[in-house]
């Protein structure tokens, strides 16, 4: 219809052979506004060319349309506001309307542009719906293990106590324990560090880890002399306290924290050669001194700290060898220099950053492919030359 009215003066405008432009004709016909002349139609009068003009065409489509708002919006913000795009029953409506219809190329636009953003909004729904079924099987995963400790360690008291329970039950049963123990700790850690940061799930993990203490304490119970179990309980304690941490409650963190120090300070009184067990009490007292020097209590961090320092100063003195107890060492005297510099005492926070940094290099140049020892010797050195810029 629009290139017949398009049409300046009388001239022949030649017919066109698509079924809509067959109808559009017809329709012209019929009003009168047009007659046809040889293979084409002609304006019938100038007077119908002078009114119903390309302005009155645009003004009629727009009283059609049931997107005409929405369309006129999008079209002067050069197709760029998605805000203006048609979504949900709106956009059903304008599809429907459009079909069969012979519409302007901007209506087309608008409508698959609209259709495009309903299909990423469709696949962005679909990515967290996986996601919160990725935590809910995380979820039964944690009661089926749960169940398998259980009944390892109930059939484990069983074969000890009953002198009818044949050697090869009791050794299976003892399997059957390790195996629970493994399960609850690949699921507590291995599993849970690949969905922690999936937004909106730090709630649904201290849910696991509170569970999974609760299956350690029956564990506990049912075998009290096994450090294992015991050693499992004071890790999940600290793990909670970090996620505590992450939802800002730190109070409850340092509850935590303190819990699991006191069962690692039990396991590292009965069994007081064990570097693992000294080494974990250390961490303890870093996670407390963490937690003090974020709470403001800068006196308490730093005492802390210094409980931290002198276990891993003696375990880096029983194996200088260590890797691992190099690094400890490392971030103790770090962890100190921070504390220093927080109560102004700058002399003492150089003394801390520079034994620490005299630590870091060699072993940063043992592994050089390995980045968080090239971050600690970046970071040390960073720290020192604000110290002494302020000197």
């Amino acid at each position: 219809m629009r290139p017949l009215l398009d049409k300046e003066g009388l001239g022949v405008v030649e017919l066109g052979d698509t079924p809509e432009q067959s109808q559009a004709q017809s329709l012209l016909q019929l009003s009168g506004l047009v007659v046809k002349r040889g293979s084409g139609l002609q304006v019938y009068n100038r007077v119908y060319a002078e009114v119903f003009t390309v302005a009155w065409v645009e003004k009629a489509l727009r009283e059609l349309r049931p997107y005409a708002d929405a369309l006129t919006a999008w079209s002067a913000s050069g197709h760029q506001d998605e805000s203006r795009l048609l979504r949900g029953q709106a956009l059903q409506e304008a599809l429907q309307w459009a079909e069969g219809k012979n519409l302007d190329q901007h209506d087309y636009q608008l409508l698959t542009a609209s259709q495009q953003l309903a299909r990423r909004v469709q696949a962005a729904a679909l990515k967290v719906q996986w996601q919160w079924r990725l935590i809910g099987v995380l979820g039964v995963s944690i009661v089926v293990a749960s169940g398998l400790a259980i009944w390892g360690y109930v059939a484990q008291e069983q074969a000890r106590k009953s002198a009818l329970v044949a050697k090869q039950n009791e050794q299976l049963a003892e399997k059957q324990k390790a195996l629970a123990i493994r399960a609850v700790i690949n699921l507590t850690y291995d599993v849970i560090n690949k969905v922690a940061d999936v937004s909106g799930t730090t709630v649904h993990l201290q849910a696991i880890f509170e569970n999974n203490i609760g299956v350690l304490q029956q564990i506990e119970d049912l075998s009290p002399d096994t450090p294992e179990a015991q050693r499992e309980k004071s890790t999940n304690l600290g793990f909670m306290g970090d996620v505590w941490l992450r939802l800002g409650k730190t109070d409850e963190a340092l509850t935590a924290y303190q819990k699991s120090l006191v069962i690692r300070e039990r396991l590292a009184a009965q069994d007081p050669n064990s570097a693992q067990a000294q080494r974990d009490v250390s961490i303890s007292y870093n996670k407390l001194g963490n937690i003090y020097l974020a709470q403001g209590q800068t006196e308490s961090a730093l005492t802390a700290y210094q409980k931290s320092l002198v276990i891993r100063e003696r375990l880096a003195a029983q194996d200088p060898n260590s890797a691992q107890a190099q690094r400890d060492l490392t971030m103790s005297y770090a962890k100190l220099g921070v504390t220093q510099r927080a109560l102004k005492d700058k002399k003492q926070a150089l003394q801390y950053f520079e034994q620490a940094l005299k630590i870091a290099e060699p072993l940063a140049k043992q592994d050089p492919t390995n980045q968080q020892k090239q971050k600690d010797v970046e970071n040390l050195k960073g720290d020192i030359a604000k110290l002494r810029g302020g000197e």
